[in-house]
């Protein structure tokens, strides 16, 4: 498990864009449906928020999970959901391994790390969250559909909020 500490906020759509831009973070088209969404914010004051970074073993679950599986045993470790704001600015602040190849039908990319933050909307045919990554040299915040059948492997890392003691 790693611990970190996001500052997120302070950036409008248009700045947030920019940053993109300018740091050489590619976006798929789920990842720009989420960020274009009328019920996605851009929190205009930044904050902090402590984090941890695990596997799926880590908090329990050994032969992986569907999404309630995995948020069950979040929860009964004192861990809660991420805001889905957040997801940019944890990009804009991680180093990632980077790996050869995307390609993985089933589930996020190896080294993937997958922000633990709720729906925007309940309808499994939208975007669900955000996972960031580097592949093959490239930074990625990406998008991606999953229903809460959707089995993760016991290896798919998450990133889940700390709560305030």
């Amino acid at each position: 498990m790693t611990k970190l500490t996001i500052v997120y906020g302070g950036l409008s759509k248009e700045a947030l864009m920019e940053a993109f831009e300018a740091g050489e973070i590619h976006l798929n088209t789920y990842a720009v449906d989420i960020l274009e969404d009328p019920l996605f914010s851009f929190p205009e004051v930044k904050k902090n928020v402590e984090c941890w970074i695990c596997s799926l073993s880590e908090i329990g679950l050994t032969e992986g999970g569907t999404w309630p599986e995995i948020v069950l045993a979040a929860f009964q470790r004192g861990f809660t959901l991420v805001a889905l704001e957040v997801a940019p600015y944890v990009r804009f602040s991680m180093t990632l391994p980077t790996f050869d190849s995307i390609e993985r039908n089933d589930g996020a990319p190896i080294g993937a790390i997958t922000i633990a933050s709720p729906r925007l909307r309940a309808n499994t045919e939208v975007p669900a969250g955000f996972y960031i990554s580097d592949i093959e040299g490239t930074k990625w915040l990406r998008g991606y559909v999953a229903d809460d059948l959707h089995v993760w492997r016991h290896s798919d890392l998450f990133l889940w909020k700390l709560p305030k003691a």
